[in-house]
């Protein structure tokens, strides 16, 4: 009976070991899983943070998230805004080189209208109705003289430069090879304009024109 009681002991210490060893392992088991977990989630979440980082619609320049058609509502947009300031350059320019700088920039101008409407009904974009709002309007109303040349001359150059920027982009970035066509075909326009209306600057005395 006693050599029954010690071997019985024995087993019950030895049962109760192999528990605790088997317990141990769960444990570490569940704690590599959970930390596999952990990571596998803090890697999704990188991931997804990345992904939307770099989506286009978050970038900062709007070219690169330009389609197509708003390209096209955008430049016939501005391009009539353009005509509308070529217009009062025409009407109460006082120098030579501001009447003879708006009759080019009013026929290029008006050619560029005429290209962006026909793109516009190839692509049946719809074309924006015509604003009244005009950008540069407070510095040139009440203005006269030298004063209005310069005012209009500083205005255009502003337009200009932007427009020469958004071409300059829109050529590097686009995959639409009509939209490529008519980009190429304005952008050494605007630059000749850009290059007059320099000119015109430096004469009236404004630091714009460097």
């Amino acid at each position: 009976m006693k050599k029954f009681n010690i071997c019985l002991s024995r087993l019950l210490v030895a049962t109760t070991m192999f528990a605790a060893v088997a317990c141990n392992s769960g444990s570490s088991t569940e704690s590599t899983d959970s930390t596999n977990n952990s990571t596998s989630s803090a890697s999704g979440t990188t991931m997804g943070d990345s992904a939307s980082t770099m989506a286009p619609g978050n970038t900062n320049d709007t070219s690169t998230a330009m389609t197509a058609n708003d390209f096209i509502s955008k430049n016939i947009t501005d391009n009539a805004m353009e005509m509308q300031v070529i217009k009062m350059g025409l009407d109460k320019g006082t120098s030579a080189s501001v009447k003879k700088a708006a009759a080019q920039m009013m026929t290029d101008h008006t050619q560029m209208a005429s290209d962006l409407k026909t793109l516009a009904a190839k692509k049946q974009v719809t074309v924006p109705a015509a604003s009244t709002e005009m950008s540069g309007m407070s510095s040139m109303s009440g203005a006269s003289g030298k004063e209005f040349d310069q005012a209009w001359a500083s205005e255009m150059l502003t337009m200009h430069d932007a427009k020469i920027s958004e071409l300059q982009n829109v050529l590097s970035q686009t995959q639409d090879a009509e939209i490529k066509a008519l980009a190429s075909k304005a952008l050494p326009k605007i630059k000749m304009h850009r290059d007059m209306l320099s000119k015109i600057s430096a004469s009236t005395g404004s630091t714009q024109a460097q």
